[in-house]
């Protein structure tokens, strides 16, 4: 310990210990510091620049199995675990060279039954007045339980990664299997639909109208959920190329009103000429149909859904207006979860609420057109989806 009235761990300092030691309490005051070392919940050791344990405490012999005998005058570096001699060496030749002369890092040392501890060390330089260096002082910690949960956790992780990438590459192959099925059983209908229009009996049509429509719902389903195994296992790739925003847009409106002749879309092109952006196109229209067909889905009865295009610096803004219920503020962050729905809200206007993917696929499309995305909306007055692009120069 310094004899330069420097304060140790207690608030002691060796001026007040040296004092004490001359008077009449010396004693009992000395013996209470060595027994207060003693018993310490850390372990504790004293060990020169050459690396020899010169004092170990009881706790210290018990983190490690041996008797204070067997440890004393021994190297400390022979009770490291191998694979750590090196992260051990390097540590206190550090801790030599360092201006604050203190250090922690954690170990495993070999216990005198073969099985491995980890402890965390807190080691000091302790120095002489004229500043020589003595040797060091070292706390220890056993933190062995700390470090099974850890690995346990570790352990945890990889298995429910692995998991979930089994889950997906399930989910992508089963996608993909009942695609094929699904275009079959579509081409059938609609060739049965053309077949019976001109036939005097409707109630066949109506039934395969109401077949028509379920295909194309479970259709979309299925390219949603194939969409995000491709996300999930990084395999959604984007075939960007220089292509005209203003074009994109437009040829997804003129779908929409086909699709839904009943709804009013209007479409305001703010721009004179081409936007040129680099872009995958049809993600991108991927993006406006999903944000128009939300829009109409819960605007409700004939209400009017207007699509904005315009330039705002140096990016492509593009917004879709609707006049439907708008969104609460807890509801505006939820939204771009992945399988988040509005099934409360999708049932108060007869729609169906889908697997809630939509905009989670959005939302990783635009990210990976380095674009910008959100939502402005007040409850009760209708919401505003809007998606930046980066223009060409």
């Amino acid at each position: 310990m310094p004899d330069n009235g420097s304060e140790n761990a207690a608030g002691i300092t060796s001026e007040h210990i040296n004092t004490v030691e001359a008077t009449d309490d010396g004693l009992e005051w000395r013996w209470l510091l060595m027994a207060t070392r003693e018993h310490s919940v850390l372990g504790l050791a004293r060990v020169t620049l050459d690396g020899q344990l010169v004092y170990v405490n009881k706790r210290l012999c018990e983190m490690v199995g041996y008797t204070k005998e067997e440890l004393l005058g021994s190297a400390i570096l022979s009770i490291t675990c191998c694979e750590d001699y090196a992260d051990a060496q390097r540590f206190f030749r550090d801790l030599l060279c360092a201006e604050l002369q203190s250090g922690v890092t954690e170990l495993r040392y070999m216990r005198k039954d073969g099985s491995l501890t980890w402890l965390r060390l807190m080691a000091s330089l302790i120095s002489e007045p004229v500043g020589m260096v003595k040797c060091f002082v070292i706390y220890f910690e056993d933190i062995s339980e700390y470090k099974r949960t850890e690995e346990e956790q570790a352990r945890f992780l990889v298995g429910e990664r692995e998991a979930r990438r089994r889950i997906d590459e399930f989910l992508a192959l089963a996608c993909h299997e009942l695609k094929s099925p699904l275009s079959a059983i579509k081409g059938n209908v609609q060739l049965a639909m053309r077949r019976l229009r001109g036939a005097s009996s409707s109630k066949e049509l109506e039934v395969l109208q109401l077949a028509d429509r379920q295909i194309n719902r479970l259709s979309r389903l299925v390219s949603g959920l194939l969409d995000v195994s491709r996300i999930r296992m990084g395999k959604m790739a984007m075939n960007l190329q220089p292509c005209d925003l203003v074009s994109v847009v437009s040829e997804a409106i003129e779908d929409q009103r086909i699709t839904v002749p009943a709804h009013l879309l209007i479409l305001r092109i703010m721009v004179d000429g081409p936007m040129m952006v680099l872009a995958d196109a049809d993600r991108i229209g991927q993006v406006v149909t999903n944000y128009v067909c939300n829009a109409i889905k819960y605007s409700g009865g004939r209400k009017l859904v207007e699509v904005c295009v315009r330039a705002e610096g140096l990016n492509a803004y593009v917004a879709v207006y609707d006049q439907g219920p708008g969104l609460a503020d807890e509801q505006r962050e939820c939204i771009w979860e992945r399988f988040h729905r509005l099934g409360e809200m999708a049932g108060q206007y007869g729609t169906d609420s889908g697997l809630g993917l939509g905009l989670y696929i959005c939302k990783t499309i635009i990210e990976e057109h380095h674009g910008g995305f959100g939502v402005e909306s007040v409850l009760g007055q209708g919401s505003t989806f809007w998606f930046t692009l980066p223009l060409l120069p």
